[in-house]
């Protein structure tokens, strides 16, 4: 969000997106992990099918939206919407770790 409400010039916007995938890669193995521990037993297979195909579609769509956004002269709202979506992310992984049941040990290893 800061990239696309603050002209930060060349250096700074290359390394505040150097941080931010740096972030990103770190992160993602941790996505993995919370999607196998809130599983239930038995069932990891399903969700994690879900999961990831949720992930495919929005890998689908988002270009389209950000293409929109894009061709509408606005290219700086581009970062101000990722910022909001990873905030909606977070809100998401907290909320369901909180009504999470822990699955037995050993279960989706």
């Amino acid at each position: 969000m800061l990239i696309g409400l603050v002209d930060l010039g060349a250096f700074l916007f290359v390394l505040v997106m150097s941080i931010g995938g740096l972030f990103t890669g770190i992160l993602l193995p941790a996505r993995d992990l919370i999607v196998r521990e809130i599983t239930p037993a038995g069932s990891f297979g399903r969700v994690f099918g879900f999961v990831y195909s949720g992930l495919d579609l929005g890998s689908c769509l988002t270009p389209l939206a950000f293409g929109w956004i894009l061709d509408h002269g606005d290219p700086r709202m581009l970062f101000v919407v990722v910022g909001v979506l990873m905030l909606a992310t977070i809100g998401t992984v907290v909320q369901v770790r909180r009504n999470a049941q822990p699955a037995p040990a050993g279960v989706g290893a």
